[in-house]
Order: C-alpha cells, then structure tokens, then sequence
C-alpha cells in the first residue's frame, strides 16, 4: 500500500511537473525567431498624419495622442503634396516661390530643392517624374517636368477637367469632366487621349477620383448618380457601387478592400466594402467636411472637416477624438514608420 501511494505521488508529482513546463512555454510562443525583433520594432514605430494647410507651413501629428508634433520647416507653406511610397518622399509644391521640395518620411528633413518657376493646382510624383496640374482661363494643364533635368518637360491641356490623378500601373492620367459627363484617359508621357468614358447611362457629373495603393483601380464620383465607378488596371469601368446622395471625395484603405466616400448632400461619410459593395459603416458629419483619410493599418478614419481633424475608430464605429487647427486643411496622408527622435546633445565631461 505504502509503494502505491508513493507511486502515485511521484505520477502525479510529474503530470503537474509537464502541466507548469507547458504554461511556462506557452507565453514563448511569439518569442519564434524574428517575433521578438518585429515586437521590439513595434515598439519603435510610430503612426503620423501629414497635414497640408491652406496658410502656413505642414503640420506632423501623431494619431495616437492626436496632438501635433511639429511643423515642415517650408516658409510659405505649400499649395500641394504628393507621397511617393516607393521612395519614402514627400513632395511639396511651395507657395510663391516655384518650387519643388521632397522630404524623407523617416526624418522629417529636407534633402531635394528643385526650382520649377511655376505653380499649381495638383501635384503627382512618380520615380522622378512630376505632374503638374495648373488652370488658365478656365481650361485645365498638365506639365510632365523630369526632376534630373528640369529643362525636359512636356505640357499638353486637359481640357475643362476637374480632376487629374495618376494612375502608375497604367501608366497614364485620368481626368473627370463633369460638365460634358466624361472621365478622360490620357497617356502619362505624350498626353494624347486614349479614350473617353461617357458616364451618362451610369450617372451624371463625374467629379473626385481616386487611386489604389496597389494602383490597380481608379475609383470616380457620380455626383449626380449616387454612384462611385471602379475602373481596372486598364482603365476600363469594372464595377458600379451604389452611395448615398451626392459623392464626393473618396479615398481606398491601406489594403484597398474598403472605400471612404463623404456624402454631400446627406452630410454624412460611408465606407464602402469593394468587394461585396456592401456599407461597412456610416457616420453622420458637420457639413463642412471634405477629404477622408484612412490611418495605418486601417483602424481610424480621419476627416478634414473646416479647420478640424475629426477620427473615427473603423472597429468600434466611435467617434474617438478631434483636433483643432490653425488653418483649413486641404489634404493629409497617413504614415507609419520608424520613431523620429531628436538626437540629445552629449554633456560636456
């Protein structure tokens, strides 16, 4: 008897010996190879908001505080931005003084200052190519501007366009023409049109556009048709999604399966499921708001609304904070990177 149990005991003394070693092995698990350099790195990443004003210079603000961190030292301001993702830059078209000045994402420094002597509407890099967009009595221009020669560029009209955006993987500039219902298709390098979409059997008075991240859609408003066009890599209209009354500007998620549409007239933003065409969420807004902006990795929604910022939790559906500005916003893009920190100086021994 006495044996048994002292068998017992020492069974049971191991089963509870395997049971601690499993639960302490089990908090290890994320700790594979690389898990802990991407939790180390996680801790060292930072999501911002670049804000470009319509006075003053661009403001940097966190998303996690929603407070802003610093200004982008451009005396002036800028009347345009573009991000080209590729390079980590940000480019700016400066106000009065006709140039272009890029930024490195990952240190907030400027390390390009290219005189074009001209400024603008609408500003779209590519590599080291820039698009300008400009308006002369009433008539819209492009100018193709090579940023290793700035002698070297092309110019061509665009016609009473509204809009242009670029559209990389097609390697060509789309543009809306409401008042003849029309979206254009011009080749990025000659300008020549190749092709006009007419929008009426679809809806009325194309106006915003917008492009993927991966470049392979063009998304375009029918202000009058409660309908937002989903073009292909090909330029060709591949889907019809269906809105509330008035779309207006539009921007697609970080991994583009959802789409963000400010509604004029109902005052309100939806976000739209690509895929299914399904409304994902809906908020009412102050009828001063226009662009919206998805954050890292798609869990806020921020508005630019009069001369606030206004974010909502795209999980949750709340309103989750606002943030006043010195000067109406007129377009933001949302960042996640590496933490910029100032470099303390060394005391003196």
């Amino acid at each position: 008897m006495t044996h048994l149990l002292r068998f017992l005991l020492v069974c049971a003394s191991a089963v509870l010996a395997l049971g601690c070693t499993r639960q302490a092995e089990e908090p290890s698990k994320p700790n594979a190879p690389g898990a802990a350099a991407k939790v180390e790195a996680n801790r060292d990443m930072e999501d911002v908001l670049v804000v470009l004003l319509d006075k003053g210079n661009p403001l940097l603000i966190d998303l996690t505080t929603l407070q802003v961190t610093r200004p982008l030292a451009l005396p002036g301001g800028a009347v345009a931005m573009s991000l080209d993702r590729d390079a980590d830059r940000l480019w700016f078209l400066t106000r009065g003084t006709g140039e272009l000045v890029s930024f490195d994402t990952r240190d907030d420094e400027p390390d390009e200052h290219l005189a074009i002597g001209r400024g603008g509407d609408s500003l779209a890099v590519d590599g080291r190519k820039a698009f300008l967009t400009f308006t002369h009595q009433g008539i819209k221009h492009v100018e193709l501007i090579d940023l290793d020669d700035l002698q070297e560029r092309q110019q061509w009209l665009a016609g009473p366009a509204l809009n242009v955006v670029l559209a990389p993987r097609s390697k060509a500039l789309v543009a809306t023409q409401p008042r003849d219902h029309q979206i254009l298709v011009m080749d990025q390098q000659t300008g020549q049109v190749e092709k006009l979409l007419d929008t009426r059997e679809r809806g009325l008075k194309p106006t915003t556009l917008a492009v993927s991240n991966d470049g392979k859609q063009v998304a375009v408003a029918l202000a009058y048709g409660n309908t937002v066009l989903i073009l292909d890599e090909n330029l060709n209209v591949q889907n019809q999604i269906p809105t509330g009354e008035v779309p207006d500007q539009l921007s697609f998620s970080e991994d583009d399966e959802w789409l963000a549409v400010v509604l004029k007239r109902s005052h309100a933003v939806q976000i739209l499921d690509t895929d299914t065409d399904a409304v994902v969420k809906e908020w009412a807004l102050p009828r001063d708001c226009q662009t919206p902006v998805f954050g890292p990795r798609d869990k806020k929604l921020i508005l630019l609304c009069g001369q606030t910022l206004q974010v909502f939790d795209t999980t949750t559906g709340e309103h989750t904070g606002s943030l006043s500005l010195p000067a109406s916003p007129k377009a933001a893009y949302a960042l996640r990177r590496p933490v910029v920190q100032a470099i303390a100086a060394t005391p003196a021994q």
